[in-house]
């Protein structure tokens, strides 16, 4: 079978996905995505004893989508990924980064500091 995939240098591909990001990626900022969690917290909610909804959300917008992601009614947590990107033993980075997130979620949701995960290098505790 002959190959018809256009030859183009990676930041071109990137470029293009960035600009489709939109249309490939049903995780991002879709109305659709929000409803159907809402969806699964009222089924999370049903059980007895409760049960909780973890997400992990990425998304180019960081913070804005943790937070979309777990406002009431909606995951009781989304991992925070520019947490665990950023982290180093700075205590001003992760102080900023704390504040930040602070600020932004302003009592709305409970914020989620991922210290490790599987994609990333683990760190001792």
């Amino acid at each position: 079978m002959r190959d018809i995939t256009p030859r183009t240098s990676w930041t071109e591909r990137a470029a293009f996905y960035a600009a489709e990001r939109y249309h490939l990626d049903p995780l991002v900022g879709r109305p659709e995505t929000f409803l159907f969690f809402e969806e699964v917290r009222r089924l999370l909610d049903s059980y007895d004893p409760e049960r909780v909804g973890i997400g992990e959300i990425v998304s180019e917008k960081g913070l804005y989508h943790y937070l979309e992601f777990s406002l009431p009614g909606r995951l009781h947590f989304a991992f925070n990924y520019d947490f665990i990107e950023t982290l180093s033993r700075d205590p001003k980075r992760i102080h900023d980064l704390v504040s930040r997130t602070e600020q932004m979620y302003d009592g709305r949701a409970w914020p989620c500091y991922v210290l490790g995960n599987l994609g990333y290098e683990r760190c001792i505790t």
